[in-house]
């Protein structure tokens, strides 16, 4: 995360992957960084919701 922002200008939104397989891994993401960690396969609705808020692309609902 710090790379990508101090490097390169590029706020993160969102962070997926393995370490959000589990309720411990999420919470742990979300405890060290302070940014939302979502599982892309199982929240995918919920992970677009949030991008879009956060690009403020509207209400962010998906259909």
């Amino acid at each position: 995360m710090k790379l990508l922002q101090d490097r390169f200008g590029y706020p993160v939104a969102a962070i997926t992957g393995p370490c959000t397989d589990n309720s411990a891994g999420v919470d742990n993401v979300e405890a060290a960084t302070g940014c939302v960690a979502l599982n892309a396969r199982l929240e995918s609705e919920a992970l677009a919701a949030h991008l879009m808020k956060t690009l403020g692309l509207g209400a962010g609902v998906v259909s």
